[in-house]
């Protein structure tokens, strides 16, 4: 018996026309059907097409114009088409957070936002667009006071959220000026993803959320050159094409030092100003090739406190800050697209006075490995499977140079992860994200089940239902719950790991292009986890001990998008309870906010040339 598999297929990528830049999960469809895919989180889509015939193709994204061709499929074969979208300025549409009716039909994606780098500049900041600033004024994401920008998601501490900058772990992502801002400028950003809870398991080590932060790749087809400067810092950014594909940098530092060793200059005098930071990113692609793509990128961040005393020889010497490098393979195969990261990231923290007197330095250094493959079953089907090795270390060290005074620690740990997750729809009104993620550490496995579903309820309203399993294996042993903190200070965890399980329900409902109501309620068990044994109010320092602890979260969070001719609304609303637990003491943490009330009022011209092109308001109120 001969089986015979006849498949017609369209494949390729979705791409900026200016730039060049892919597009990650723009969206492809059959127009005229339900047939559509969305493209992975680099521009790639497989679309698998019902038989011979012509179809034609609309894809659209945010802050883009919608392309349209018409295809003809006559044979058994895959056709390659790369699409390029024009931008359309966003102030001729108003601010989309989530986008298109096919991600309301097909995609689970409860406590799932994108943000573009277009919505990052008109999302309110301090002082500065700042990316976690952003990110503050989403459902489920709170802060511990306005001055700070370490995120707490629906009950979670900032250490038990997982952030990563193009698949390099990020530790201390809110280290600039004592916690006021991100390393992460708004320059470098193609695509953010926030998820509140509930993640798939292509995600795993954090108990409560997850932050991933895709860096542009480069202009593909000029040289761009800008410059910018704001209240605190200035950020210069570089890009173009280059004979072997791309490249990019992005730098950013404050000012105020310079300004003030300037004027002391001018006016003769010995004064400046101790404190400095500044981040960088470097990016270049190699695209020589028609199915594969090879970057590298490095970043780093950095915090400077450098204090001499008049008159004397004293000097205090601090320095904190993360670097990392990536290198990734990049392969597409028709319905199959493989991922390889070989990362490294180091967070450092040195510390001298004076500064060749006494010194500390403390870290946390990780060394990853990750394969993912997409393998593209249909038109709403995949399979996505993972493996990922991640060697960690840490090391604690204080001396007196040139004596034998001096105290050394250091101690590792190697997890080995991987996972598998099947997204598919049985029937018009269902849709699954099924995933399992394993965890082996220290000789004991770990098994993380993951599920979400979607129901058509009518055309324009859907019910979901998500939920998972979550351990961690790093804990901080300084407090979460103080007002300002440094930097953290991070411990290994080998054995009887912090858990936790989550379980989502929702509602949305479709009110038209752009436009939607979305509720959900949501619950987080903690266990095991490790809670510093002292608390310090004001300032974080290291605890001398861990103890272990237990919690919960529940809520229930309001989302309502709506745009009324010229004026785009959102307004959210959250209720949340969160309770710890340490033995027989039952309390609220500090970040516990009861109600998280957010309102975003944007208006547009409309008109090209306007003198008012664009205003926005917003409000926020946590108590």
């Amino acid at each position: 018996m001969i089986l015979l598999i006849i498949s017609f297929a369209v494949s390729g990528y979705v791409m900026d026309k200016d730039t060049g830049e892919p597009l990650p999960f723009a969206n492809i469809m059959v127009k005229g059907s339900d047939i559509g895919v969305a493209a992975n989180e680099r521009g790639y889509f497989y679309l698998r097409l019902p038989s011979a015939g012509e179809y034609t193709l609309k894809v659209s994204f945010i802050g883009y114009r919608d392309w349209e061709k018409t295809i003809r499929m006559v044979s058994d074969t895959t056709l390659n088409i790369n699409i390029e979208l024009a931008s359309e300025p966003i102030y001729l549409k108003g601010v989309k957070i989530t986008a298109s009716r096919r991600d309301f039909e097909k995609a689970v994606d409860l406590s799932r936002i994108t943000i573009t780098p277009s919505e990052i500049r008109y999302l309110p900041s301090f002082f500065e667009a700042d990316v976690f600033r952003s990110i503050q004024i989403l459902p489920g994401v709170v802060t511990m006071h306005d001055l700070s920008n370490k995120l707490y998601i629906r009950g979670g501490s900032p250490d038990e959220v997982y952030v990563s900058l193009d698949h390099i772990t990020v530790y201390n992502p809110t280290s600039h000026l004592f916690g006021l801002f991100s390393m992460f400028n708004p320059d470098i950003v193609k695509n953010i993803e926030v998820y509140t809870g509930g993640y798939p398991a292509m995600y795993g080590g954090r108990l409560s959320g997850v932050i991933s932060i895709l860096t542009k790749d480069g202009n593909k087809n000029q040289y761009q050159l800008n410059l910018s400067t704001g209240l605190i810092s200035t950020i210069l950014t570089l890009q173009g094409p280059a004979p072997w594909g791309t490249f990019f940098f992005s730098g950013r530092r404050t000012y105020f030092d310079l300004l003030v060793w300037m004027y002391g200059k001018l006016g003769h005098q010995d004064i400046s100003l101790p404190y400095y930071f500044y981040d960088l990113i470097g990016k270049t692609t190699i695209d020589r090739w028609k199915d594969t793509k090879i970057s590298g990128t490095f970043m780093q961040g950095m915090d400077v406190f450098d204090f001499s005393v008049e008159g004397s020889d004293d000097r205090i010497l601090l320095k904190w800050g993360n670097t990392g490098e990536v290198f990734r393979i990049e392969r597409a195969q028709g319905n199959l697209f493989f991922n390889t990261y070989l990362s490294h990231t180091i967070f450092n923290t040195d510390f001298r006075i004076p500064a060749d007197t006494i010194y500390s330095s403390q870290g946390i250094e990780n060394y990853s490995v990750i394969q993912y493959v997409d393998f593209f079953l249909g038109e709403d089907s995949k399979i996505q499977m993972g493996i990922e090795r991640n060697k960690i270390l840490f090391h604690d060290k204080l001396g007196v140079p040139d004596t034998s005074i001096a105290y050394s620690t250091s101690d590792l740990i190697v997890p080995y992860e991987g996972f598998v997750n099947l997204e598919a729809s049985p029937g018009p009104i269902w849709r699954f994200n099924l995933g399992l993620r394993g965890l082996y550490l220290s000789d004991n496995f770990y098994v993380e089940p993951r599920a979400g579903v979607k129901y058509r309820l009518d055309e324009n309203t859907n019910l979901l239902l998500s939920g998972g399993i979550y351990h961690q294996y790093i804990a901080t042993l300084n407090s979460q719950e103080s007002y300002f903190s440094l930097f953290d200070f991070w411990t290994p965890i080998k054995s009887e790991l912090p858990w936790s399980w989550h379980v989502i329900g929702g509602y949305e409902k479709w009110l038209g292009d752009g436009e939607n109501l979305r509720i959900e309620a949501y619950y987080k068990k903690y266990e095991r986890v490790l809670i510093p044994g002292e608390f310090f109010e004001f300032f974080s320092i290291p605890a001398e001990s861990l103890k272990r602890g237990s919690g919960y979260a529940i809520g229930v969070e309001f989302l309502l998008k709506q745009k009324i001719k010229n004026f785009s609304l959102w307004l959210s609303y959250g209720f949340g309870i969160t309770k710890r637990r340490i033995d027989t003491l039952v309390y609220s943490p500090r970040y516990d906010r009861r109600h998280n009330l957010n309102l975003f009022l944007g208006y547009s011209s409309g008109a090209k040339h306007a003198l008012l092109k664009g205003l926005t308001v917003s409000m926020r109120f946590s108590f």
